[in-house]
């Protein structure tokens, strides 16, 4: 009688283990964190102070997204998807000037991935920025695109990016 009282408390006790174990909760998805924004002070070709707005990681890897003079009402465009624009990279590190530089992008909702930034090369100094790159980049759809930078073929950063 021992015995079997043993292996039916065993048993509760497996159900009770396994019972806690499984949910009915449903998992819900993790929402990306987009990247934020910062400021460069500038000082432009006409001697007026301003500031260029980044999206990024400060002191490692930004592109601009606005530039406005002292004391202006700072707004920002939003990034649309099908519209092509022009934006400037901007790099932190050592011995980053002419090597290549890329972009390749990925929609955090459909998987895709395409190359957002051609190879180029990496030009000098510029902005308090150790490299710099000027691009052309397009978005085919909207929604949150990660955007992982190459140089020479090694990933140096990212960026999360919400496209309109």
């Amino acid at each position: 009688m021992l015995r079997k009282s043993k292996y039916l408390m065993l048993a509760i006790l497996m159900l009770i283990l396994l019972s806690a174990c499984s949910t009915n909760e449903t998992v819900e998805e993790e929402t990306p964190i987009l990247s934020s924004t910062f400021s460069l002070p500038v000082t432009f070709q006409d001697d007026n102070e301003g500031e260029y707005v980044l999206l990024g990681e400060k002191g490692k890897l930004a592109f601009q997204i606005h530039s406005s003079e002292r004391d202006e009402i700072i707004e920002l465009s939003p990034i649309y998807a099908e519209q092509p624009d022009k934006y400037m990279w901007y790099l932190w590190g050592e011995g980053l000037s002419n090597k290549s530089f890329k972009v390749i992008g990925t929609n955090t909702e459909t998987g895709e991935e395409l190359l957002i930034v051609k190879e180029t090369v990496l030009g000098n100094e510029l902005n308090g920025a150790d490299a710099h790159t000027p691009s052309s980049m397009m978005f085919p759809i909207s929604g949150v695109w990660k955007l992982d930078a190459y140089v020479d073929e090694e990933l140096f950063g990212n960026i999360m990016v919400e496209v309109k």
